[in-house]
């Protein structure tokens, strides 16, 4: 699938969270009620994402990295859990660079290809650019990262 689809409130939330940590890195999960598994990325592509789940940057340069603080990223899964969502995705900033994969985020990236990257650019000042994109192995098995187009609802 090509696109990726997100509640407005949602959208919202997420450049809101961005901009709050700025100049630091922000992190987090995209989470949907879709009943969908997200054990394919078929189905992961098929999830609204309605809510965004800010987990705290515990990195110890956060302006240019991220890492998830443990506790946060256990509580966020516990809610995940609890409200009966599956994760759609994850997110974290570039507060001065463009929203595209970094060799740190594709060397770092956990999230399996189940589940979409969503990178927020802050480098222009008033205007955040949000691109999500698909992690998935090419035939020699290195990760690529594919953008997909956000459709907002």
């Amino acid at each position: 699938m090509n696109r990726v689809t997100i509640t407005r409130p949602a959208y919202e939330r997420l450049i809101q969270i961005c901009l709050d940590k700025f100049p630091d890195e922000a992190c987090g999960v995209l989470a949907s009620y879709d009943k969908a598994s997200s054990l394919t990325s078929e189905a992961a592509a098929n999830q609204t994402v309605s809510e965004i789940i800010a987990v705290r940057n515990a990195a110890g340069t956060r302006v240019n990295s991220y890492t998830f603080d443990p506790t946060d990223w256990v509580a966020a899964l516990y809610k995940i859990q609890r409200n009966r969502q599956t994760i759609a995705g994850f997110f974290h900033s570039h507060p001065t660079t463009p929203a595209a994969p970094s060799a740190s985020d594709i060397e770092q990236w956990s999230g399996g290809t189940q589940t979409y990257a969503w990178i927020i650019s802050l480098a222009k000042p008033g205007n955040p650019v949000i691109k999500a994109y698909r992690p998935q192995y090419s035939s020699a098995g290195e990760l690529m990262f594919t953008e997909v187009s956000i459709h907002i609802i």
